[in-house]
């Protein structure tokens, strides 16, 4: 069976590297036998598929639930978020033009600037896009299972429980993909352009894209489904594999981005019946300091990381918290806080920036300038993305401050950020009336879940009920062309919340492979 998970994988980690319009085209038909060939050789035994030689003639059946589930608890393919956005287009993440100029050989165009400043014919332009083909990977990838469940042979209560797991994941990634590349989810946008609709691993279903609102209709009917999973509560061994928790923990995230605040609140607290225990930041601490030398006339400085900057996927794939596990995966392993962030925290007493803002970051990477580097998991190349406790704390008290109830919210708010503090310095909070309270339990968001939820959040603030949460994204750098930076021109970049430019160009190779069925995002 370990030779079906592992041929799976390369399968898909060689479909990730393709644009969806190539995984699953519908006017080449080598392309689709060679693919769905391949995927079912891969499938069919558990003899290594490299035994076998793929053919159009080739008929293997996936036939029992084992397969199917051994391609689900290949946990490493659907974890990582490769999402340059997160990292660097946002007001949490900051290269600004003293920065750059220190040595601009470090910041390549396409892989850092465009993002920046959220340059879209530039980021369109891209050779491909990790987190589109990605999660439309994981939907591939959950669409064999969904097809399939019913017609393989095993134990009925297994089928059940990877229905439920595989409805989650394609919920999840379209949730994801929604969050991104479509206009934030309101009544005037419903009618919007969402996402192509893939439901089933055909190669001639249409990739156009449907509307916004007919993608959070299938994100909800998928969590329906989902929600009759048996198990109640995260399993620690195997945290990829949903509960009933880990479906309600989804539904807050989903909730609170369309407004709904009432559910938002009630599936929080539901799933923190099942959710694991806070982990106490003291708990950690760090990994043997790095020395680096003098350079370009500045002293030579020791390096402070948290011992999770030695941690690999054996270790941050089974944090405490998870619900359900995800990350942000940062490929310069460089995430550059941006001033406004760090100026949120307590530098003294606040654990998260004392373990995770390394200062003197630049040494890592060899820059000439003092600057932080945002170092969460395994040197900089992974940020918590997925559903966690703290994170349904944090909705549930914007959830209850936004119904009214803002001094219930503090109180939740003080059970999250006792964990975070230096043992026995934390005061609990207070405010005056709602608003304080709103931009209190706002703040703590970005200090618990900087960059990876930073742009989910400024685009439901930009079309909620309320003004006062509105947030506008400056970036103060240079003019740029498709191919140069114009160090001697100074330009700000001044993005309000209600940006069209929020919705994420789709790239350019997807636009071309469907054949104008893909239509792109407009920014007039």
């Amino acid at each position: 069976m370990g030779m079906i998970l592992n041929g799976y994988l390369e399968v898909i980690n060689h479909l990730q590297q393709l644009p969806l319009a190539l995984i699953l085209i519908f006017n080449l038909k080598i392309m689709k036998q060679i693919i769905y060939v391949f995927l079912l050789t891969v499938l069919s035994s558990c003899d290594s598929y490299l035994s076998k030689v793929p053919s159009p003639s080739t008929s293997a059946p996936i036939n029992n639930v084992e397969q199917l589930v051994a391609i689900y608890d290949n946990a490493t393919a659907f974890i990582n978020e490769t999402n340059p956005f997160a990292c660097y287009s946002n007001d949490d993440a900051d290269l600004t033009a003293e920065l750059y100029k220190a040595d601009p050989s470090a910041f390549a165009i396409s892989s850092t600037v465009f993002y920046n400043i959220l340059h879209t014919a530039g980021i369109a332009s891209q050779a491909s896009d990790g987190l589109w083909n990605g999660e439309y990977s994981n939907i591939f990838k959950a669409n064999t299972i969904i097809n399939n469940v019913d017609k393989v042979t095993g134990d009925e209560s297994e089928k059940i429980k990877l229905k439920c797991n595989a409805h989650f994941l394609r919920a999840y990634s379209y949730f994801v993909l929604a969050q991104y590349y479509c206009l934030p989810y309101c009544e005037a946008n419903k009618n919007a352009l969402g996402l192509p609709k893939r439901l089933n691993t055909d190669f001639e279903e249409s990739i156009a894209r449907v509307s916004l609102d007919e993608i959070y209709q299938l994100i909800l009917d998928d969590l329906e489904i989902a929600a009759v999973t048996p198990d109640k509560s995260v399993n620690p061994n195997f945290p990829w594999r949903i509960c009933q928790a880990t479906v309600n923990a989804l539904l807050s995230r989903v909730y609170l981005t369309m407004g709904n605040y009432k559910e938002a609140q009630a599936t929080a607290e539901k799933a923190l019946e099942g959710a694991p225990e806070l982990l106490d930041f003291n708990e950690l601490g760090y990994a043997p300091v790095e020395s680096y030398p003098e350079m370009e006339g500045l002293p030579a400085q020791d390096v402070y990381n948290c011992e999770t900057h030695k941690w690999t996927t054996i270790k941050y794939l089974y944090w405490k918290e998870f619900l359900f596990p995800r990350f942000t995966y940062a490929r310069s392993q460089w995430i550059i806080p941006s001033d406004d962030l760090v100026s949120l925290y307590d530098q003294q007493n606040d654990r998260r920036f004392k373990l995770f803002f390394v200062e003197h970051g630049n040494r890592r990477m060899g820059v000439p300038y003092e600057a932080y580097r945002y170092n969460q998991f395994y040197d900089g190349r992974y940020i918590i993305s997925g559903l966690t406790t703290a994170e349904m704390l944090l909705n549930k008290a914007e959830a209850q401050i936004r119904q009214g109830m803002w001094q219930e919210g503090l109180k939740t708010l003080d059970v999250l950020r006792e964990k975070r503090y230096e043992a026995g310095t934390y005061i609990s909070l207070s405010a005056g009336n709602q608003s304080e309270a709103l931009s209190i339990v706002l703040a703590e968001r970005r200090r618990e879940m900087p960059f990876s939820m930073r742009i989910p959040d400024i685009k439901r603030y930009g079309v909620n009920e309320i003004l006062e949460d509105d947030v506008t994204v400056v970036k103060n750098f240079f003019e740029i062309s498709m191919s140069e930076v114009f160090i001697d021109k100074p330009k700000t970049y001044t993005i309000p919340s209600n940006s069209l430019l929020w919705a994420m160009p789709i790239n350019d190779v997807e636009i071309g492979s469907s054949n104008g069925a893909i239509q792109q995002n407009r920014y007039e």
